[in-house]
């Protein structure tokens, strides 16, 4: 996502002509107007090169590697733990869809039929890094932290019959999605324990987490073109021009907040 359009989020929350106004300092006719140009112009910052080509895809591929050790200093006793894993695959989707009507008890096929064809392409990250200390018998710390990430990118086209080319054989459509989203999370927890023999042996739990997510979809593009068939054997395309040609959607940095915990337990023996 351009950097204009991630300030304008951050300043308008939801980029529209009223919430803009509003910003402005209120709903009247010279915000609004210069509501309905900063919307135009933040319109220019989304991607628009929005072709689809066919490519050879990559191989689908996973690997982890992990490692561990833990060393004696004296009575003391220290360990790490690391590891981090990576999948990418590719998915190749073939659908069909037939539309019916209800004729008493029967159903009747209609003309109306979709041909859809898209690829699917992930790729997940995740990572562990482990930490824990055992000053003596009596008292022993650990950290844990966990990075995942996965970023999905779809692309569907969709070529059949709509209401207005229902039964036309020279013109058919052509539906185009688009979809690209990430989502993170970061997790890091402190916990540990103590034996008090010095006080009637009880014994302490504690920890304390703190995580993070976040979904960033900086661009969900759905769009139809009209093909018509020529004289010569060839087909004409054209974007049609109705409100639902081209339609942007972007959530961007939706957080779940952050969530801290910490739990003491304390055990009498």
């Amino acid at each position: 996502m351009s950097p204009e359009l991630r300030a304008a989020l951050d300043q308008y929350g939801t980029i529209n002509q009223i919430n803009i106004a509003e910003a402005l300092g209120g709903v009247n006719q010279s915000n609004l107007a210069q509501a309905a140009t900063i919307v135009r112009e933040l319109g220019l910052s989304f991607n628009r090169d929005v072709d689809v080509q066919r490519e050879n895809i990559k191989p689908d591929f996973d690997g982890s590697v992990s490692f561990g050790d833990k060393f004696d200093i004296g009575s003391t006793v220290f360990g790490v733990m690391a590891g981090v894993s990576y999948d990418r695959s590719t998915q190749n989707i073939e659908e069909q869809e037939r539309y019916f009507s209800i004729s008493g008890d029967g159903l009747v096929p209609l003309n109306i039929y979709d041909d859809i064809k898209g690829t699917e392409h992930q790729v997940k990250l995740s990572g562990m890094l482990n930490f824990g200390l055992e000053l003596d018998e009596n008292h022993r710390f650990e950290t844990a932290s966990i990075y995942l990430r996965d970023t999905k990118d779809e692309i569907k086209v969709k070529n059949g019959d709509g209401i207005d080319t229902v039964n036309e054989t020279d013109r058919f459509n052509t539906d185009t999605s688009i979809r690209y989203e990430e989502r993170s999370m970061l997790s890091n927890q402190i916990r540990g324990r103590h034996n008090l023999p010095w006080l009637y042996d009880i014994s302490v739990d504690w920890q304390y987490t703190d995580a993070k997510a976040e979904r960033d979809a900086p661009g969900e593009i759905e769009y139809r073109k009209v093909n018509e068939l020529q004289a010569d054997g060839s087909f004409t395309s054209f974007l049609r021009r109705n409100q639902n040609a081209v339609n942007y959607s972007s959530v961007t940095w939706k957080t779940i907040p952050k969530t801290a915990a910490g739990m003491p337990n304390y055990l009498l023996p």
